[in-house]
């Protein structure tokens, strides 16, 4: 499998470069955009892009998917281009020949004669500068059926200004456009046409004036001859309807000796607008008059803020010793605060309706703080950091966390989040939350406005936040190059989502009682029907002994769910090595109705769960729920989990059925016998059915036609093994002395480490009610000295109260014994 060398992101998507210098692409696929998969459905695994394969000394110096097309420029000024979708690009119509005739008379070089140019030229034909002239058209050819991967563009590129429809950029000194629709001519920018294969087309862009350097600003590009300063840029200020983005020319005099990093350009408001400072002095272009005006700014600063994909620039605010004022809509100032020395650091902001948040690094010893409605955050203590619409991921002390400047709070099913905090501010909140599952270590963290990547070691792993509903995962996801030409079976977590929709908005809540001698798997078959005959429902556990309530509580019902799974194992299935079977003796008697609870019964403390059984259901079951045949790749995958030296020696005649028949087996044909290897049984399909049918009627399954088998299964199993290091990360001990504090985490952790698997389900029995890892839970654990030598479970709130005194102990085994005692009886303290 390659490994993974460097990753591009932008906005939604992921470009990866591999160990043997070839690109891979996933992410949101709308338009098709991505140049492979289907129109509007994600990617949630890497496509190879195989005609592209850099040098050795090659890399992607710029990525950029657009909202029809991908742009990738190498730094060895190779452009590449997604293929357009024939269904939904917009250059997919073809022109009439009326239109093509025109093309072909328009698209002509325009030549100027710049034999008397120089530096100081002035730019002398006026007729030229504010004529429009008719539409040129670039035709695409008919050869839309190749409609899949990359093409190249162009080579020779130095650097490209992107659009969502369109490119700017420079190839040999010259600024090219292209786009893959009509292309209509603007501010006189005269444009004459290259044409790649018959196929995709681009223009050059010809000025009535000598170019000697083109120079990159934000987002647009500057050409300064003497006192005729020019800038160029894409702005949709002439088709705002269809978002459609031309070239732009904007240009004025003067003798001011002019940084391009001083040039602010806002292309998203209309008419676009134009800021230059120049030694403390502030200008600001006027769009009717083609001049630069100074404002009444003295001793100002520019912020601009750019968007999240830093594509173009969104905002502009002016920073004097009055003020913040935002500026961005016009020359007219908007009052955003009073100036404060905290001013001096802003790096960021963001404006809201109600209250602004305003980003500052400065080594000051508060990290929140609120001045004139606005809200402060010092990102100095940050490692890693981004600000996106609607809050602030950050990184800090092992964890990455999110505060929302919504005062809607999450789900933790939407992005796999905890509430740890919450910030109140004249009767509003600020929620904070961190994310479960965060890999570890963290070697580096990169965020878009759509997506967070985390590597740790040699290994990356994406979550996606604020996108829609066509390329979303809500925990931390493993990248895998995956060898198109392998037959290797992957498990697609990615695609994993567990719905908790029965306890959400949930209106009538059933109470049930049990008793210590209750069976629970069979008092959970009797109360299926009545509890979840409508969907708002959810049950409610409740202990009784003697006759007197002893618990009630998410910890019993975790308890409960964890007795009846046991018992459905212990009665119902037989194991074979790694995977199970039906017992066919119990299973028959069952009627229709047991059948169906049995299926709702399983599902349910799946999505409660969130982290499945442990244990496999048998494949007959998984082939009835996913209802499609299983692949023989599929079976061999399986078949090497149960027997995997049988599957070694027979796996060399799977293409030959004669010397599979000399092999000595039974079975008539090699997919019969990796059948019997893993369970799989047509008599199973008579009960199989009325156990899918409880267990859809309790939820469908998320990207189930996208899963595999072995996705399918992990969904339903989770990791059989409990997984020590989530469970190490998702501890939290408190202690008042925190020398101690260490001393005693580091005692917990080797515990935890070093006990034996049936010991470690135990404990978390003992501590949350299921054996079960809920790796959306903190596992808490308080050491005080209030308590004398004693230890108490509670396992709603999944904590452990332990007295110090036992703690303080300098022999362990005590502790670990007690921790890992069986609870007989769940009592309310």
């Amino acid at each position: 499998m390659p490994a993974i060398k460097n990753i591009n992101l932008n906005n939604e998507s992921i470009l990866i470069t591999d160990d043997e210098n070839k690109l891979w692409i996933m992410g949101s696929n709308d338009n098709k955009r991505l140049g492979y998969g289907d129109e509007g459905k994600g990617i949630y695994a890497p496509i190879c892009i195989n005609s592209i394969t850099l040098s050795e000394s090659e890399y992607v110096k710029q990525f950029y998917v657009g909202d029809y097309q991908t742009f990738i420029l190498t730094n060895e000024g190779n452009l590449y281009l997604s293929y357009l979708n024939s269904k939904k690009g917009k250059g997919s119509k073809n022109l009439s020949d009326s239109q093509s005739s025109h093309e072909n008379n328009d698209s002509e070089s325009i030549n100027h004669d710049n034999s008397e140019s120089d530096s100081d030229n002035d730019i002398n034909n006026s007729s030229l500068m504010h004529r429009v002239l008719d539409p040129i058209f670039v035709r695409l050819s008919n050869l839309t059926n190749i409609d899949i991967g990359f093409i190249k563009l162009t080579d020779h590129v130095t650097d490209m200004i992107t659009s969502k429809t369109s490119i700017l950029f420079i190839r040999d000194n010259k600024l090219c456009y292209y786009m893959p629709d009509r292309i209509k001519q603007s501010y006189s920018l005269e444009l004459t046409t290259e044409i790649v294969f018959n196929f995709y087309n681009y223009r050059i862009i010809n000025f009535p004036f000598e170019i000697n350097k083109i120079q990159r600003g934000k987002n647009f590009y500057y050409i300064n001859c003497g006192k005729y300063h020019n800038i160029i840029a894409l702005s949709d200020e002439n088709d705002s309807l269809n978002e459609t983005y031309y070239p732009l020319w904007i240009y004025f005099q003067t003798n001011l000796k002019i940084n391009v990093d001083n040039i602010h350009y806002i292309g998203n408001v209309s008419p676009p607008n134009l800021f230059v400072g120049h030694e403390n002095m502030i200008y600001h272009y006027n769009f009717f008059k083609n001049n630069l005006e100074l404002s009444n700014l003295f001793s100002s600063k520019i912020i601009s803020i750019s968007s999240n994909d830093s594509s173009e620039i969104l905002w502009v605010f002016i920073l004097n010793s009055d003020g913040l004022f935002d500026v961005t809509y016009s020359s007219l100032m908007t009052m955003i605060c009073s100036n404060s020395e905290y001013l001096d650091n802003l790096i960021d902001l963001n404006l809201n309706d109600d209250e602004n948040c305003l980003i500052v690094n400065g080594n000051y010893d508060w990290k929140y703080k609120f001045i004139e409605g606005n809200m402060l955050i010092n990102v100095h203590n940050f490692q890693y950091y981004k600000l996106l619409d609607n809050g602030l991921l950050f990184y800090e002390i092992d964890k990455l966390c999110y505060i929302s400047f919504s005062e809607e709070q999450f789900s933790e099913e939407s992005y796999g989040t905890i509430e740890i905090d919450k910030i109140t501010h004249d009767n509003r909140n600020y929620f904070i939350y961190t994310f479960a599952n965060l890999p570890n270590p963290i070697t580096n963290i990169s965020f878009t406005n759509s997506l967070i990547i985390v590597q740790s070691d040699d290994n990356y792993f994406y979550h996606t936040f604020n996108v829609n509903k066509n390329f979303s995962v809500n925990t931390f996801t493993n990248i895998l190059l995956k060898n198109h030409n392998a037959t290797n079976i992957v498990i697609d977590k990615h695609l994993i989502q567990y719905k908790s929709t029965l306890y959400n908005n949930v209106k009538n809540q059933i109470i049930f009682n049990m008793r210590d001698n209750d069976k629970q798997f069979e008092q959970a078959l009797s109360l299926m029907f009545t509890s979840f005959e409508e969907s708002d429902s959810s049950i409610g556990i409740r202990y009784i002994h003697k006759g007197e309530i002893i618990s009630y509580g998410e910890g019993p019902k975790r308890k409960f769910y964890s007795d009846v799974i046991s018992e459905f194992y212990e009665k119902c299935l037989i194991r074979k090595n790694m995977l199970t079977t039906f017992n066919s003796e119990k299973m028959k008697t069952f009627d229709c109705d047991e059948l169906i609870s049995i299926g709702k019964i399983l599902h349910i403390i799946i999505c409660y769960g969130k982290n499945g059984l442990q244990f496999e259901l048998p494949l007959s079951l998984l082939i009835s729920i996913k209802n499609k045949p299983i692949k023989i790749e599929e079976l061999e995958y399986f078949a090497s989990l149960e027997d995997p030296m049988l599957v070694e020696n027979v796996i060399k005649y799977k293409n030959d059925p004669e010397k599979f028949v000399d092999f000595g087996s039974d079975y008539e044909d090699y997919e019969s016998l990796l059948k019997n290897i893993c369970g799989i049984s047509e008599s199973d399909q008579n009960f199989c059915q009325y156990i899918k049918q409880g267990f859809n009627e309790i939820s469908d399954i998320a990207n189930l036609h996208l899963m595999n088998y072995p996705t399918l299964n992990y969904y339903i199993s989770g990791n059989v093994i409990i997984d020590r290091n989530m469970l190490i990360k998702n501890l939290v001990i408190h202690y008042s002395i925190y020398e101690k504090l260490q001393i005693y985490r580091e005692d917990i952790v080797k515990i935890i480490k070093n006990l034996s698997e049936e010991k470690l389900k135990i404990l978390l029995k003992n501590w949350s009610g299921t054996s079960i890892l809920l790796n959306e839970h903190y596992y808490k654990i308080e050491i005080s000295d209030r308590i004398n030598n004693d230890i108490i479970f509670t396992t709603c709130t999944i904590s452990i109260l332990i007295s110090h005194n036992i703690m303080n102990h300098l022999d362990i085994y005590p502790l670990e014994e007690i921790l890992t005692s069986t609870i007989v009886n769940m009592i309310d303290v």
